[in-house]
């Protein structure tokens, strides 16, 4: 069975009708773009920090602003961000090299794309459902556009872990004193990403231009419909067109740096640990939480930029009764704090397995019946979300008791080798094949089950 693809960084692409002649000269003209990209960003980056660091320097958010620009209309800055994202879908939606320098000529993050923008209502743990949104290249591209420059003036607060991992903030709980006096109260943003409107979004971003904000940072103007293909229409339509798109992935960027530019902060008799739009906030006497919790309340509703914010009623207890927070029990125990997944993220797992597994099977028969290359590596890619998420699960709760960790891995990977027997594949064949992991990855919390690879979603 002949190859028919090429690696560039690693990474499969299709050879389509390209000559290797043809490809060496692509992959030679991406390498010499991306370095020149690298150096527009390290500039634009220099100017940004200039006028952070200096808000009166107008003449350094002019320069941030024009190299900002210079990068989202030169073809170069499109054609990375194009071959970013190509690079992390699975096989059956990856362009060849030549596709990806097509796509590149006519890509804008200044107009609204026509692209179909499928969505899926997934249940939220409170009630209710949330529209995930699963993007193609073209809308990921523009969003990889937006993305590459807003995240180089991000400057998340020590009490930020989003971008550091839910084990980190698990880490950091464990690490305080468990005694039964302390008391905890859970915050939550009601519609975070729901709640983001264009005007203060431009603000926020105003490295950004309003066309931008609009079109890409937005969800109002998407082409919507669900997995049937059937255009979304009445309240689904409107609640999906509401702020940012979930699903998007510049919107984990976007919830960081309002909450890092929230006029806030937790003081010396309160801890705070934030992941996402969820908060948790840890004080030695009941009275100072409740006093921390309304100024909190107060600096959500008045002081987070981006748009219009309000809290869901706090949950408050003492640290000794036990907490459940991102996925995770934390109970008090004679010998310390032991930390289990809670039943929630144990389901979602099982959920998870159920779900991929059905996807891979389907793709092993259909290889089976045709063994061409395409279902081969379409089969491969099945298998490696499957690896992806029980170690993305794994990992996400590193902090738990390793003995329960082992029992609900081996199970994920039990499953996962027979589906690798029923192939006729290894395991080193399908690690080979995985596209490059999205960050957000595992069962910790809400918000990880947005971010996983769209390939999840199908």
């Amino acid at each position: 069975m002949a190859d028919k693809f090429h690696k560039l960084e690693g990474v499969k692409f299709p050879v389509g009708s390209q000559t290797a002649q043809e490809i060496k000269s692509l992959c030679a003209r991406y390498a010499s773009h991306k370095k020149k990209v690298a150096f527009k960003l390290k500039q634009y980056t220099e100017a940004a920090l200039a006028h952070e660091n200096n808000p009166d320097d107008t003449s350094a958010r002019k320069l941030a602003k024009k190299l900002a620009n210079q990068y989202r209309f030169s073809f170069r800055g499109r054609l990375i961000a194009v071959i970013t994202e190509n690079k992390k879908l699975d096989w059956g939606k990856r362009r060849s090299l030549s596709q990806c320098f097509s796509l590149a000529k006519n890509l804008t993050a200044h107009k609204q794309s026509d692209e179909a923008v499928r969505v899926a209502f997934k249940p939220k743990a409170n009630g209710g459902q949330r529209p995930v949104q699963d993007f193609g290249l073209q809308q990921r591209a523009t969003q990889e556009l937006a993305k590459t420059i807003i995240e180089r003036r991000v400057h998340p607060q020590k009490w930020q872990y989003t971008f550091l991992g839910v084990p980190k903030a698990i880490r950091f709980l464990k690490h305080l004193d468990p005694a039964a006096e302390m008391w905890t109260a859970k915050l939550d943003i009601e519609d975070f990403y729901g709640h983001f409107n264009d005007t203060d979004l431009g603000k926020l971003t105003w490295e950004v231009p309003k066309s931008v904000v609009k079109a890409t940072l937005l969800s109002k103007g998407n082409v919507l419909m669900d997995y049937e293909g059937v255009p979304l229409a009445g309240s689904s339509l409107l609640e999906a067109h509401r702020g940012v798109a979930q699903g998007s992935i510049v919107s984990p960027l976007l919830g960081v740096l309002a909450i890092s530019k929230m006029d806030w902060s937790p003081g010396q008799k309160i801890e705070c640990v934030n992941y996402a739009d969820d908060f948790l906030l840890v004080a030695h006497t009941k009275s100072e939480l409740e006093d921390a919790v309304l100024a909190f309340d107060l600096a959500i509703k008045t002081r987070l930029p981006g748009g219009s914010f309000h809290l869901k009623p706090a949950s408050i207890s003492k640290f000794g009764h036990g907490i459940e927070f991102l996925g995770h029990n934390l109970i008090v125990e004679k010998d310390g704090l032991k930390v289990d997944p809670c039943n929630a993220a144990i389901e979602r797992l099982a959920q998870r397995l159920d779900e991929l597994s059905a996807r891979a099977r389907k793709s092993i028969a259909s290889y089976q019946e045709e063994m061409s290359e395409p279902k081969r590596e379409r089969m491969l890619g099945r298998l490696a979300a499957l690896l992806a998420y029980a170690d993305g699960w794994r990992a996400s709760f590193s902090e738990c008791e390793e003995i329960d960790l082992d029992a609900y891995y081996g199970t994920a990977m039990d499953v996962f080798h027979e589906l690798c027997s029923e192939a006729g594949v290894t395991t080193e064949e399908v690690k080979s094949n995985a596209p490059i992991p999205s960050k957000f990855h595992g069962t910790n919390s809400e918000f990880d089950e947005l971010f996983v690879t769209s390939d999840l979603y199908q």
